[in-house]
């Protein structure tokens, strides 16, 4: 029994990929036609770029403590912690 709904759903269009380079390229156009000039959109790169190696950095550096301070509490690289004498 053929769906009843077929008929009434709209037909799928098969869009042509769209490369990352032409969506960016579609942008600088946008932001260029309401006055947004080149220099401003490459320093907000820029700064974008810097921000994930700080992002990137900062994440590392988070990890590498937790897992020193994780190993220290539960034996391991640095030795667990000496307890009070009694």
């Amino acid at each position: 029994m053929p769906c009843p709904l077929r008929n009434a759903l709209p037909a799928r269009r098969a869009f042509p990929p769209v490369l990352p380079q032409q969506v960016q390229a579609g942008i600088l156009n946008i932001l260029s036609s309401i006055g947004i000039s080149h220099s401003l959109i490459s320093a907000v790169r820029r700064r974008a770029t810097g921000d994930r190696v700080v992002l990137w950095v900062g994440v590392t550096l988070i990890l590498v403590l937790m897992f020193l301070v994780y190993r220290w509490t539960h034996g391991g690289i640095m030795g667990r912690p000496s307890l009070p004498q009694e």
